[in-house]
């Protein structure tokens, strides 16, 4: 499935980045009746086309006119052979939708927000990603170089309590530093690229919904909390406007919670999976069916505080509500975590330079101290007393 996905993102990934205005073209070609393979031919003409040359564009339509040569010629079926798996959830929906074309502008525009969030994210950690190379460039200069020079020349005196944590701590980062750089930037991008969407661990699913004291303590044992947060929040406000949209459209909340759940990816079908129990088990607890942590705490607030105040309210309009007018509120929220994600990443990157650079400052303090005229001769003086001490115990030995 990996191997699957990754050669699909290899032939794809530029087409994918336009997908959001190629399905608002396709839903103007469904509404005029025209076949599917009709308008791929069409549009791959016009992107092959001298004049017209969309490379881009064509790579795709090659691909999907593979697809229905290969004997898939359904619209949904054919798009989600073609499409990132982040779609396949909302794509599913086509097989019953009443209106296809309003479910793909419907697409088009839930892509375009998640965008416009996760622009947010990248905005906010844009300057601790910039920082850290040049952080660990700084730290790995001071413990391959600085130190090791300090270490031959210093007396060996001052290396005691902070100074000698100071050169065992720069001794390892200058031994597995690297190591771990490494380490870190390949389990970062298999988290971004294909663990967030599939861990589905019970701890994640704890530490997504810890928050105050135990979401700290959860931030200490899995440092990458605030990512998952982030998915959360991002995937969370996604399915309120996936859900909204299905039952504006006449669909009952459990009919559109597991159709969503058959072509969700798994930490999604997961979520939807105890959405669907609860409901099973307590029929009507609304509320507490979506209150197992797959919205953010804006998004379960907001649905908590319209259910309270208008009680007689069908559930099915608190989501309806919430999933299509509280999106810029969510996205004003998810702005707020990134934010904080920048700070925290800032702040850990900048105390390993702090800590490097003034760490050394304490040792050039010490040394100087050491070399003093008065630091000298007492260090002469206690030599000199050992000799004594040695030749005057001497005899005693033999």
């Amino acid at each position: 499935m990996i191997a699957k996905d990754l050669s699909r993102w290899k032939k794809l990934r530029s087409f994918w980045g336009t997908r959001s205005t190629f399905y608002r073209t396709l839903a103007k070609s469904i509404e005029k009746k025209e076949l599917l393979r009709d308008f791929v031919e069409g549009e791959y003409v016009i992107a092959v086309e001298e004049r017209t040359q969309d490379r881009t564009k064509a790579s795709g339509l090659a691909f999907m006119r593979a697809v229905m040569e290969a004997g898939i010629t359904s619209l949904p079926d054919v798009l989600m052979a073609s499409m990132p798996r982040s779609d396949h959830m909302a794509l599913a929906t086509l097989h019953q939708a009443k209106d296809p074309a309003e479910t793909l502008r419907h697409l088009a525009s839930n892509i375009d927000q998640q965008r416009e969030m996760s622009a947010i994210i990248r905005k906010g950690v844009i300057g601790p990603i910039l920082l850290l190379p040049v952080g660990f460039a700084f730290a790995y200069i001071l413990t391959s170089s600085t130190i090791p020079a300090f270490m031959e020349s210093a007396p060996a005196e001052i290396w005691v309590g902070f100074n000698a944590f100071y050169r065992d701590s720069a001794i390892f980062f200058n031994r597995w530093g690297l190591v771990f750089l490494g380490v870190f930037l390949a389990f970062m991008t298999w988290l971004l690229t294909w663990g967030l969407a599939n861990i589905t661990g019970e701890w994640r699913f704890k530490a997504e919904a810890a928050r105050g004291r135990r979401g700290l303590a959860w931030s200490v044992l899995v440092p990458f909390k605030p990512i998952l947060t982030l998915y959360r929040d991002i995937q969370g406000t996604r399915l309120m406007a996936d859900l909204a949209f299905m039952l504006q459209s006449g669909r009952l909340l459990t009919d559109a919670v597991e159709t969503l759940s058959q072509s969700a990816q798994p930490w999604m079908r997961k979520h939807l999976g105890k959405i669907n129990d609860h409901l099973t088990q307590i029929p009507g607890n609304y509320v507490g069916a979506f209150g197992h942590g797959i919205l953010s705490a804006h998004l379960a607030g907001a649905i908590q505080s319209l259910n309270r105040v208008d009680q007689k309210a069908q559930f099915d309009q608190v989501l309806v509500e919430v999933g299509t007018t509280g999106l810029v509120e969510a996205r004003d929220a998810v702005s707020k975590a990134a934010i904080k994600l920048n700070l925290v990443l800032m702040a850990g990157i900048m105390g390993l330079i702090l800590y490097f650079y003034g760490g050394q400052m304490v040792i050039v303090a010490a040394i100087q101290e050491a070399n003093t005229p008065s630091a000298i001769m007492k260090r002469e003086a206690a030599r000199q007393a050992q000799v004594r001490q040695g030749t005057t115990a001497a005899p005693s030995i033999q």
